[in-house]
């Protein structure tokens, strides 16, 4: 199943509607810069931070420094009044952080070991040891994704990427890279991109591309030289990869892999890291004298504004001023459809909601479940508020129970209501008030009407009539009329019919009703005698043959055609004249070749003297 990017606030570009608030970790000046971007302000002392303030991360309404020298993360009210502390192990040198369902993931690059702090219970602090000195990291699902730098000073061993299961928080596999793999990104069609920049002596920087699914590199993009350190996608789409001496950006698309901007044309020059919202791109250039700058500017790449903010600068977090409102889908139903085209029928669960509420956020798309398994392969677009389910029925129960999440950019909703279905406890209901009218003028014929049956937790797939207790013709549409014409002046007739449900279910039959066919005039007998009808095929599905029926008033000269469902003939059953009366051909599922024809949906076509009638029928192996 492919899988999907959790959405986090952390120090990776992030695209963030409405986001108007930015906060710098100024990790030499020891100080949080706020930056109002709807004044275009800025304050460089919002809150005093620890030694070596490295990243930064926010979840419900605080901030979450990770000051690696002090060996602790640093929580900061965004009304600066709460400040609090959570304690790691002493020379832990916690690296990076990333937030996740209330629990904060920090690396501790020292000493080789995953924390996982419960932001519920900041008392409540596991590890484990995953490698030497890691440091990046990133969240697919319930997988999380470590950058091992494999630094043992001076030496640079094996680079590697760690997956750790975060459902059982342990190890499942390591992965091998390029020398000193930092920071990851995911793209929309499954990659991962891991940044090596090398030993920063021979070994030039790298970017491995690894399939998310599969966890095998399928390509490696090589770079000229080893001064990167952050790797982002900018707000043209591209991957922007951002130096730690000044140089600016290079970039390469993620599509082709092909390097855009290289040594010599690299962008935003003295840039390090970047983030952009729906207005502007905001790029940190970093200084220890005398202070770090905020470069702020449009999509089209040009010059903004420009902040002094403190010294170090080298992490920031864009938030919305506004908390954002995320909806929950409203209304969820569901029914079961059938498409008849191919046969077993594809039956399927149709679902759909109401679009939620939501303020000052986007809305990426829908997550649906059923039995609390998500289903979908990627998130359904925000326009579409439907889904069919067509692999239920492969699963090994008769319960389905769903429900819809809407993803946003700052999150998720919680469960839209539930709908379910219990295939084990189906309603079957009869054919509902069925009548019939003799009809004389024009061509004289009898019509049936019914109500659709009452039915739960099924699908009705057609009904088959019956006249005086033999059968008529089957229905293989929702239809609740028919219309006889195979009928005789001054004759009673009775009828009684039976819906066909899924899984091979029959109704009980309906009421039965009586009708007395009445005189008809000289014209109504020559339209009466001109009467062609052809009945539906009988079994059907079928295998391996099939009967087909059909009556003539009249010496007629009979055309009977057999397509396959591209409309392609093949098979001529007859071409030859035949006498007033019932008559019924055998067909053996076989071609004009004698060729046996394989599963699937067929129609029969009869052609008589200006008269044309088609029908369905599968054949079924």
């Amino acid at each position: 199943m492919k899988k999907t990017l959790l959405i986090f606030f952390i120090v990776l570009s992030l695209r963030l509607s409405n986001a108007q608030e930015l906060y710098i970790v100024n990790s030499n000046s020891q100080t949080l810069s706020y930056v109002n971007i709807e004044t275009m302000s800025v304050s460089n002392n919002f809150a005093q931070i620890g030694l070596y303030g490295n990243h930064i991360a926010f979840h419900k309404d605080k901030l979450y420094v990770v000051n690696s020298g002090d060996h602790n993360i640093q929580v900061i009210g965004l009304n600066e009044t709460e400040h609090d502390f959570i304690y790691l192990e002493n020379s832990s040198n916690p690296w990076h952080i990333l937030i996740h369902n209330d629990f904060a993931y920090v690396t501790g690059m020292v000493t080789g070991k995953l924390y996982k702090v419960d932001l519920n219970n900041t008392k409540n602090i596991l590890n484990i040891d995953v490698g030497t000195s890691p440091q990046g990291m990133l969240i697919i699902d319930d997988a999380l994704y470590i950058a091992l730098t494999g630094l043992n000073y001076p030496i640079y061993g094996q680079g590697k990427i760690c997956v750790v299961d975060l459902n059982s928080f342990s190890i499942v596999k390591n992965i091998d890279v390029e020398t000193n793999p930092q920071e990851l990104i995911f793209d929309k069609r499954g990659y991962i991109h891991v940044l090596c920049t090398g030993n920063y002596a021979e070994n030039i920087s790298k970017v491995v591309i690894i399939n998310s699914q599969s966890h095998e590199i399928e390509h490696i993009i090589d770079f000229p030289w080893s001064f990167f350190s952050t790797i982002q996608f900018g707000a043209d789409g591209l991957v922007y990869i951002g130096s730690s001496y000044g140089l600016g950006f290079a970039t390469y698309d993620p599509l082709t892999f092909e390097i855009i901007n290289g040594f010599g044309n690299t962008l935003f020059n003295g840039g390090h890291l970047l983030l952009y919202d729906e207005q502007y791109i905001y790029v940190l250039e970093p200084s220890f004298y005398p202070n770090s700058f905020l470069n702020i500017y449009d999509h089209e790449h040009q010059f903004y504004h420009r902040f002094n903010i403190g010294l170090g600068s080298f992490a920031m977090v864009l938030i919305p001023k506004k908390t954002a409102v995320l909806g929950i889908p409203q209304n969820l139903t569901g029914e079961l459809r059938i498409d008849s085209r191919e046969w077993p029928p594809n039956v399927y669960m149709y679902l759909n909601w109401d679009t939620p509420v939501y303020e000052n956020t986007t809305i990426l798309g829908y997550n649906v479940f059923r039995n609390n398994i998500k289903i979908n392969l990627q998130p359904i677009y925000p326009v579409h508020t439907f889904y069919s389910d067509g692999e239920f029925q492969d699963l090994e129960t008769d319960f389905y129970e769903y429900h819809v999440i809407a993803e946003y950019v700052h999150g998720q909703s919680a469960p839209s209501n539930k709908f379910h279905i219990d295939l084990l406890n189906p309603i079957y209901g009869p054919p509902k008030h069925l009548e019939a009218v003799f009809h004389h003028e024009n061509e004289a014929h009898i019509a049936l009407e019914w109500q659709t049956p009452i039915h739960e937790n099924t699908i009705i797939l057609g009904y088959t009539i019956y006249r005086d207790d033999e059968f008529l013709d089957t229905m293989t549409t929702n239809k609740t009329t028919y219309n006889d014409y195979a009928i005789s002046p001054n004759t009673t007739y009775t009828f009684h019919i039976i819906a066909h449900y899924y899984l091979n279910a029959v109704s009980e039959p309906s009421n039965t009703v009586q009708i007395t066919t009445g005189d008809v005039t000289d014209k109504d007998i020559a339209d009466l005698s001109n009467s062609i009808r052809l009945s539906q095929n009988y079994p059907n599905p079928f295998n391996p043959n099939t009967n087909i029926d059909f009556e003539l008033q009249k010496q007629s000269h009979v055309v009977l055609d057999i397509f396959n469902f591209r409309g392609q003939k093949i098979k001529t059953l007859l071409n030859s004249n035949f006498d007033p009366g019932k008559h019924s051909v055998l067909w053996y599922g076989n071609d004009d070749n004698g060729v046996k024809v394989g599963s699937g949906l067929y129609f029969y076509r009869l052609q008589s003297n200006g008269y044309e009638s088609t029908k369905k029928m599968i054949l079924l192996k």
